[in-house]
């Protein structure tokens, strides 16, 4: 992604910076994470006190679900207010951006609450169909008793 970076050291009055950017790509915010389609609107504030940078993230992500592997969009709205103190020559508005997409993904990618995953036997997926696979395994000490019943 192309870096936002706003210019601060020049500026010695009160001054608002807003800006809009669409089709937003962030590079390495997660294994999960297969595309992305993101905008973002902000707004940078020069007071007395510093700078406040306000902005909002939408869009969706393209993820991965962690138990049965399938691809699902994940929605994202993020918003959020950084200050910055009066010496602050230049503020990179992507690194933010980014820095809050990497906290927002969950660290577990679910394509819903109850996802059942995937069968560890034969891989179907339980949440299309039950295969029908006995997913306990017998311990091994027991299986002297398993050859009583027949």
């Amino acid at each position: 992604m192309k870096d936002i970076i706003l210019e601060t050291g020049s500026i010695k009055k009160q001054v608002t910076l807003q800006g809009n950017s669409e089709g937003l790509v962030f590079d390495n915010v997660g294994e999960l994470i297969k595309a992305q389609s993101l905008g973002v609107s902000y707004t940078a504030n020069f007071i007395d006190g510093g700078f406040t940078l306000n902005y909002n993230i939408y869009g969706t992500l393209k993820a991965v679900c962690a138990r049965c592997l399938e691809e699902f969009e994940l929605p994202v709205n993020i918003s959020d207010i950084k200050f910055y103190s009066p010496e602050t020559q230049e503020i990179n508005v992507s690194e933010q951006l980014r820095e809050d997409i990497i906290l927002f993904i969950p660290q577990n990618t679910l394509c819903q609450n109850d996802c059942l995953g995937l069968c560890q036997i034969c891989g179907t997926s339980k949440n299309k169909k039950a295969c029908g696979c006995n997913d306990k395994p017998m311990d091994p000490r027991w299986s002297k008793l398993k050859d009583l019943i027949k």
